[in-house]
């Protein structure tokens, strides 16, 4: 699955409504249809839920949310952090479907003495003030509702992003940005989804309308989903064996060093392959063979420092050993000895198989 920037996201939804003739409001119908659909999923005997709205799209998003929760048959306080008249477009038609009424409010008093403080009671909030469209720093009204709902009792589910948050950022957020107990956001995941530690809790990206010709990414940043692997890892058939599934010859180990060999060729079992061999310096292959009786190994000439030999003899027994396999895995605890190193430099060259190269082997 694409990582895609704020800008991105943004140029996707316009593309996926101007090119495909996906309306905009129907993105934001689905997007609120995926969160119900979550809570609902998640939180099935909570009664009471309170929606907290920016007068934004993630607002508008929040809006859909709460006529689908209202709808499954639970009690649902909506708050909205401005006027009515200030909303406009999509998210204005979202309010104007509100099958209950949106408190209104527009001063940090209102916010914590008013009507509008009975949604930070409920038993899940919703947090729709602020998308991934939001560049920090968050300040009046938005800040306050924020810290109120961040001192709240509740759990919290982000629409989109936990408000405050800049999408972009890869690290550590600064500034105000709500707690997240759950995040569901759309299409494709930001930077900060994958690497900015926003909540401890699942993060679900939901498709929402948008077909994967519109989904383009400058970053060339991939994480991989279920999605991705289902298809690997699915039933197998009743005759197979496990001569069907691949065969993984690990290229690694040295003195000291086994057990990354030895993980890695095990890994590899776990991940689905039928066949594991770990070749290795022969003075550390009782090591790695002690590991996992289901491990195949095959040693290797050594150099005096009991790493992989890159003498011609040990070249043609790896390139005899590659031959049937699927792919060659190079480089846990291979050590970063010269002599093994011009070893690795010279598989790059020539090998004949998919190959993949970790740890020393970089």
């Amino acid at each position: 699955m694409k990582i895609v920037t704020a800008d991105e996201m943004r140029e996707i939804d316009r593309v996926t409504s101007g090119r495909f003739g996906v309306p905009s409001l129907t993105l934001m119908e689905n997007a609120g249809t995926a969160v119900a659909e979550f809570v609902l999923e998640q939180y099935p005997s909570v009664k009471r839920i309170g929606v907290i709205c920016g007068k934004g799209n993630n607002g508008g998003d929040g809006f859909a949310v709460a006529r689908k929760l209202h709808e499954s048959g639970k009690e649902v306080g909506v708050t909205l952090l401005a006027s009515n008249s200030e909303l406009r477009g999509d998210a204005a038609e979202m309010f104007a479907r509100l099958p209950v009424p949106a408190i209104p409010v527009s001063s940090k008093d209102e916010l914590k003495r008013g009507p509008a403080s009975e949604v930070f009671k409920t038993e899940i909030l919703i947090d729709a003030i602020l998308g991934t469209g939001f560049r920090p720093p968050v300040s009046g009204l938005y800040a306050e509702a924020i810290a109120a709902l961040n001192a709240s009792a509740a759990a919290v589910v982000s629409v989109d992003i936990p408000s405050g948050a800049d999408a972009d950022v890869m690290g550590e957020q600064t500034g105000t940005v709500a707690r997240s107990d759950a995040i569901v956001t759309f299409t494709a995941p930001r930077p900060a989804h994958i690497f900015g530690m926003l909540t401890t809790g699942p993060i679900l990206v939901s498709p929402i309308g948008s077909p994967d010709e519109a989904i383009i990414s400058s970053l060339n940043l991939n994480v991989i989903t279920p999605r991705d692997v289902v298809s690997v890892i699915g039933p197998r058939p009743p005759a197979a064996n496990k001569g069907n599934f691949g065969h993984v010859l690990v290229l690694g180990g040295s003195l000291g060093k086994a057990g990354a060999a030895a993980m890695a060729g095990m890994a590899a079992l776990r991940a689905g392959a039928g066949l594991s061999t770990v070749a290795t310096a022969k003075n550390v292959l009782h090591t790695v063979a002690g590991f996992y009786p289901e491990l195949m190994t095959e040693p290797l000439q050594q150099t005096e420092e009991g790493t992989i030999s890159g003498k011609l003899p040990t070249r043609r027994r790896i390139d005899a050993l590659i031959q049937g396999k699927t792919v060659l895995a190079v480089g846990p605890g291979i050590s970063r000895h010269q002599d093994t190193a011009k070893l690795v430099r010279s598989l790059m060259s020539k090998c004949g198989i998919p190959m993949v190269l970790d740890a020393d082997g970089l």
